[in-house]
């Protein structure tokens, strides 16, 4: 972005901000009468209340796009022209698929089917005869980076592994105990039981609705734009996946996740209607300590911020001045020394503890990636439709516990 082009943002944010508020009051008129009225919207209202709905979308992702760019001009953080070209790339051939043109001779390695192949790696060899260097605008690594911004492994210190191939085999061995014995008397022989976790990749698949007027504004960050939707979507089923009480099932069995089998058999159970006291707490690392296990920075407490905000003010003691969860920064809490994090996944009567860096999570292969102009095309909306594979493996299950408070 230019300067010219940056002025021009800057008018047609106003443009669009002064749009939304029109939309928003024309909602609230009619959604008022309608409920002053005691009636179900007319035909003729349902129509325009969808179009004012699509119109007001339309808006805020043109509006995320241009805010974009703006940022970028303000912070002088511009693209490089290599990586600029890439996001150009995308955005070309994103046009090429969807409007059924010809695919350019340098982006064809990405092309299978009408689909884009996002690869592992770039390749550095040549797409054909024609010596025409392979045009690779993304690939799965910068697909999947973001994300881990938006999962408990970051905050953990933790990173998901992406373009995983073949079989996930882990060896788990166990445990071999040591003893005392007299001198010369013969050590008996022990037996070091080897088994293996074999992961068992299910596909992920994500539809990323975006306006086409959003496409057609966004050039160079089409890119940018359809990561972080593809971004936040993934980040709510994989946070879901590895922190519910339940295996995911809507349309395939997912592999369990590591509370799954904690929650059914919890560590600690509490009557209903009681806040967890410091000794319920306690017991709940217990669970987990006593299992030999290390307690390593990968350890941490999950709960919903309802069970949050009870655990704030749940005294330690009588009158210790001394809660459960102690703030150590804005918006951070500990409990006993370990992070607390906050997700809505987790139910508001139970509270996850667990060492984290025994449950392995993991991208495997290419992603495929459907441009789907036809579906949503009466609401000018073209859908992004990714296809992935993923696992989730749990190491050690004894390095997970839960507690759960009784609800009848």
């Amino acid at each position: 972005m230019n300067k010219k082009e940056f002025r021009e943002a800057q008018k047609r944010l106003v443009v669009i901000r002064n749009r939304t508020k029109e939309i928003d009051t024309r909602i609230s008129e009619v959604e008022t009468l309608v409920k002053a009225e005691k009636r179900k919207l007319t035909d003729i209202e349902d129509e325009e209340f969808r179009g004012l709905s699509e119109e007001k979308k339309a808006l805020l992702q043109e509006r995320d796009i241009l805010r974009l760019g703006c940022e970028q001009f303000r912070s002088g953080v511009l693209p490089e022209d290599k990586e600029e070209n890439l996001r150009a790339s995308f955005a070309r051939l994103v046009y090429c698929v969807r409007n059924n043109h010809p695919i350019p001779d340098e982006m064809r390695c990405m092309v299978e089917d009408k689909d884009i192949i996002i690869p592992i790696i770039r390749a550095s060899s040549t797409v054909d005869t024609s010596s025409i260097a392979p045009v690779v605008p993304i690939t799965v690594g910068e697909l999947m980076m973001p994300l881990n911004n938006g999962i408990v492994y970051d905050k953990l210190g933790l990173k998901i592994q992406t373009g995983l191939r073949g079989t996930f085999n882990f060896p788990v061995v166990t445990g071999v105990e040591a003893t005392f014995e007299d001198e010369n008397v013969e050590v008996s022989d022990k037996t070091i039981s080897m088994s293996k976790l074999t992961g068992n990749p299910k596909r992920i698949a994500i539809s990323v609705p975006v306006s086409n007027t959003a496409i057609d504004e966004s050039n160079v960050n089409l890119q940018a734009l359809v990561i972080s939707l593809f971004n936040a979507a993934m980040a709510n089923i994989l946070n879901k996946w590895m922190l519910s009480g339940t295996t995911l099932t809507k349309n395939v069995s997912a592999p369990a996740g590591p509370f799954v089998a904690a929650i059914a058999t919890p560590a600690v159970s509490v009557a209903k209607g009681v806040t967890p006291k410091w000794k319920d707490i306690v017991s709940l690392e217990t669970a987990v300590q006593k299992k030999h296990l290390p307690i390593t920075s990968a350890a941490g407490f999950v709960c919903s911020s309802s069970m949050l905000a009870e655990l704030r003010t749940q005294d330690r003691g009588t009158d210790t001045g001394r809660y459960i969860a102690e703030a150590v920064g804005k918006g951070q809490w500990e409990i006993d020394g370990y992070p607390v994090f906050v997700s809505e996944d987790v139910d508001d009567n139970t509270i996850e503890f667990g060492v984290f860096e025994y449950d392995l999570l993991g991208q495997f292969d290419n992603v495929r990636l459907t441009i789907d102009p036809y579906t949503d095309a009466k609401k000018n909306i073209t859908r992004f439709v990714f296809n992935t594979r993923w696992d989730n493996v749990v190491l050690r299950q004894e390095a997970f516990a839960a507690l759960v408070r009784a609800t009848v």
